[in-house]
């Protein structure tokens, strides 16, 4: 056996790592404040969740067998997470309550569809016109483009690992700082409120780690599928009953 296959983070461990990351995330939005030192630091551990979500959106793109099965899957389950994700933000299921915002599986499916146009329709007029309007779908859900710019990063230097970390890194420094210095921070709220994002950061080694092997069978792959609207109606159920 050629030991260095072993070595490293395999995709399926650096995906339990985004799932823990997210649920972690996640638990703080419902049961910390944002503003104490457990808040953050839960808020800085789940900014590691979207690049590595992201990473693996570019590899999928490359290496699945099909690409529309592919996207319909995630298609399928950004529908079903709507209603759970919808639920977590506000704590009701009536999805027209308040202004749509769409869950995560609909940004990584605009970051796919993303990598479609580029591939197939380059330099064409009609697709910027594509990319413009994926752009616009992804401003209306979680993570909005920068996690299409992030899929891109990935996705156009895979072959050059290096590059593809350092240029995440400053695409990662920028948008954290986009959201430090443009948030709309409420009177009376500590200036560093927001550097959590920074936390985007420690994707970057994660990622430099990958051993490019699988790590367990693809049926595995479902677990992070349904982990996704599972957890938030856990969570928002469990906070419901105890507050």
């Amino acid at each position: 056996m050629n030991k260095n296959l072993t070595r490293g983070l395999s995709s399926h461990s650096l995906k339990l790592i985004a799932a823990a990351a997210m649920l972690a995330d996640h638990f703080a939005w419902l049961f910390l404040s944002t503003y104490s030192i457990a808040g953050q630091l839960l808020h800085f551990i789940g900014r590691t969740t979207i690049p590595i979500m992201c990473f693996f959106i570019a590899q999928g793109y490359y290496q699945t067998r099909s690409r529309t099965k592919y996207a319909v899957r995630l298609a399928v389950f950004a529908v079903i997470s709507q209603i759970p994700f919808h639920y977590f933000l506000t704590g009701n299921l009536s999805v027209f309550s308040s202004p749509i915002h769409l869950n995560v599986m609909f940004t990584l499916l605009f970051a796919l569809l993303s990598l479609v146009v580029l591939d197939q329709l380059r330099g064409r007029p009609t697709g910027w016109l594509c990319l413009f309007i994926l752009t616009l779908m992804a401003s209306f859900a979680d993570w909005s483009i920068f996690a299409i710019l992030f899929t891109v990063i990935f996705a156009e230097n895979r072959r050059e690992p290096q590059r593809q970390m350092l240029l995440y890194s400053v695409a990662a420094l920028v948008t954290a700082s986009i959201f430090v210095f443009t948030g709309n921070s409420q009177e009376g709220t500590p200036f560093w409120g927001d550097f959590f994002q920074f936390g985007l950061l420690l994707a970057a080694p994660l990622l430099q780690s990958y051993n490019g092997q699988r790590g367990t069978s693809s049926a595995g792959k479902w677990f992070f599928y349904l982990f996704y609207p599972l957890h938030l109606i856990a969570l928002t159920v469990i906070h419901q009953l105890i507050t």
